[in-house]
């Protein structure tokens, strides 16, 4: 797979708002702009890329909302956890391939805006 979602291009998207860390009730971005979210009911903390969303954030993010969350782990580990999940996508193409593409074109379209 000749795509690759780099930790720049997770870092930009993230500051603009077009990558959110989401549970069934709302998205949070990092600028604090507050939406609801109707495609989660799970309660626990995903990250919402585009129209899809993925689990990342391990024990630390069980029990607590997304913006405890952004506040208690911080944007550098949280941009870690969420390279790390991508990357463990582009490293399974057999299983995760059109999902690491949609993310990967998702990311790469908003940067240019």
């Amino acid at each position: 797979m000749d795509q690759l979602i780099t930790k720049e291009m997770i870092q930009e998207d993230y500051a603009k708002g077009w990558i959110k860390l989401v549970t069934s009730e709302t998205e949070y971005a990092p600028n604090n702009i507050d939406v609801i979210n109707l495609h989660l009911d799970t309660g626990e903390i995903m990250c919402g890329i585009g129209e899809y969303s993925f689990y990342f954030a391990g024990h630390e993010g069980e029990g607590c909302s997304a913006k405890e969350y952004i506040e208690n782990v911080g944007d550098e580990e949280i941009l870690k956890e969420i390279y790390d999940t991508l990357d463990g996508f582009r490293k399974t193409p057999d299983v995760y391939e059109n999902e690491y593409l949609y993310y990967y074109w998702y990311l790469k379209e908003h940067l240019k805006g």
